[in-house]
């Protein structure tokens, strides 16, 4: 469904992304009603695959699904209820940067990062502006169907 060069295009992001935060893993995720597909992935955990699907309400995008805005977490342990979260209590991943990725006005998905890990320090403005501005690039890629 997603094209060699669509899914390079997202791998190549997420590499960097991973290296500029310093986090373990990152997603693009499709999402469409209540389903949430993972449709690239970079990871050094070997935790989640490409193709991969879950109810939208077990993930942490969720909320950056309905908030339609980044959301940005260094302790998910240190936010009340969210230890509670069906994913922290399957993989208790940690830090957790998520922004929406807008097609034609629409939440169509995300781009994310994690980690088990603890993150010592709060994202930066410029580390949330390099997300954000990932996400456009990937909505871009989606729009022209590369």
């Amino acid at each position: 469904m997603y094209s060699y060069n669509f899914r390079s295009l997202c791998t190549d992001l997420l590499e960097e992304g991973r290296n500029r935060l310093s986090l373990t893993m990152g997603i693009v995720s499709h999402i469409e009603k209540e389903d949430y597909e993972i449709v690239a992935v970079s990871s050094n955990a070997g935790v989640f695959v490409a193709g991969e699907s879950f109810a939208l309400k077990d993930t942490y995008c969720r909320d950056v699904y309905k908030q339609k805005k980044t959301i940005a977490i260094t302790e998910i342990d240190g936010h009340p209820g969210l230890q509670h979260h069906p994913l922290y209590m399957a993989l208790a991943l940690e830090a957790y940067i998520g922004s929406p990725i807008f097609v034609d006005g629409q939440v169509w998905g995300t781009l994310n990062f994690s980690c088990m890990q603890i993150r010592d320090k709060p994202f930066t403005d410029e580390e949330i502006q390099f997300n954000e501005n990932a996400t456009k690039i990937i909505s871009r890629a989606i729009i022209d169907k590369i």
